[in-house]
C-alpha cells in the first residue's frame, strides 16, 4: 500500500532501528577504555532494544480508504479538513455539537461514511429550521448553514449547536461540491488511536475489505483497537481495514483515544547473525 502511515511501517522501523541498536550498545564504553589502556568492557546486548526507543513512536491503527478523499473533524480545532488523494487539502470552520444547551448532545466521534446529501433539508425537531446543503454523517447528526449569521461568530471557536457541524452558508456551499455519498470521515476530540489514509484501490491483499456485503456489520476493527489498548498490536492476527471508496458504512467505526495506548510489546527478534569481534 502506499501513503501508509501505518503499524506495519512502525514494525518495520522498530525492528530496524533495534538492529543498529543491537550492535552498537556499549561502544562508547570501549572507546574510553582503549584511550585509557585499559582493558576494554566486553559489551552487553539486549534482544529487546526496541523498548528503549518505543516511546518515541507514534503508534496508532490505521484505516485505510481507496477514495479519493475523506475527511477529518477535529472537535478540538473546531474544524473540518477534506483531504484529497492527491495530497491537497482544504480546511473549514464549524461549530459542534454542545451538550450544556437544551436538547443539545456532543457531536459524536468515530470513523464514519457521508450517508446521503441533499441542497436543503428541513429540521422537524427544531422549528422546521432550514439545513442549507445537508450533509449526513450518522442519525440526524450532519453538517449544514443556517439562515442568517448570528451563528457565525462560534464557527471554529467554540461548540453551540444541538450535535451537528455547523457552518457559513458560503463555505458548506464550497464543501458541498467536493464531497460525495460514501467518502470516510473521521471525528476525533484531537487526538484519536486510529487515523485515515489513502492505499491504492488494487491494493486489499491481506486486509478486511469494507463493501457492500460488509458495510452493515457492527463493531468493524474493534479487535484491533483492543489488541492496541493491551499493548500488542504489533503482535495480533487481525487484518487492517480498507475501506472500498464510495462504500456507505452503516455503523460507526471507533476511532479510539492515543492516551489510552500503552507501548507496544515487540515480538523477540529470531535468527540474529553471529557477533564477529
Amino acid at each position: 500500500m502506499k501513503n501508509k502511515q501505518s503499524t506495519f511501517g512502525a514494525v518495520g522501523l522498530v525492528l530496524l532501528v533495534s538492529f543498529f541498536a543491537l550492535f552498537s550498545t556499549g561502544s562508547a564504553d570501549n572507546q574510553f577504555n582503549a584511550l585509557s589502556g585499559e582493558e576494554p568492557v566486553e559489551p552487553t546486548y539486549s534482544l529487546r532494544p526496541a523498548a528503549l526507543i518505543q516511546s518515541h513512536l507514534d503508534v496508532r491503527d490505521t484505516l485505510y480508504t481507496t477514495d479519493s478523499i475523506y475527511l477529518e473533524v477535529n472537535l478540538k480545532r473546531q474544524n473540518v479538513t477534506v483531504h484529497n488523494r492527491d495530497g491537497n487539502a482544504r480546511t473549514f470552520l464549524i461549530s459542534s455539537g454542545n451538550p450544556y444547551i437544551s436538547e443539545g448532545m456532543s457531536t459524536p466521534t468515530g470513523i464514519f461514511t457521508v450517508q446521503y446529501m441533499t441542497p436543503m433539508a428541513i429540521s422537524r425537531q427544531f422549528n422546521d429550521a432550514k439545513l442549507h446543503n445537508w450533509i449526513g454523517v450518522y442519525g440526524g447528526v450532519g453538517f449544514h448553514g443556517l439562515d442568517g449569521s448570528g451563528y457565525y461568530g462560534y464557527l471554529g471557536v467554540r461548540p453551540s449547536s444541538h450535535g451537528c457541524m455547523r457552518m457559513s452558508r458560503e463555505q458548506i456551499k464550497e464543501m458541498y461540491s467536493i464531497v460525495h455519498v460514501g467518502a470516510p470521515i473521521i471525528v476525533h476530540n484531537g487526538d484519536p488511536a486510529r487515523v485515515v489514509a489513502f492505499c491504492d484501490p488494487s491494493d486489499t491483499v491481506d486486509a478486511f475489505v469494507i463493501d457492500t456485503t460488509t458495510a452493515r456489520m457492527r463493531g468493524l476493527g474493534d479487535e484491533r483497537i483492543e489488541a492496541l489498548y493491551a499493548g500488542n498490536l504489533f503482535e495480533t492476527n487481525e487484518p487492517p481495514l480498507v475501506h472500498i471508496g464510495g462504500t456507505r458504512v452503516s455503523w460507526h467505526i471507533d476511532a479510539g483515544s492515543k492516551s489510552r495506548i500503552p507501548r507496544q510489546r515487540v515480538p523477540e527478534m529470531q535468527g540474529l547473525p553471529e557477533i564477529v569481534d
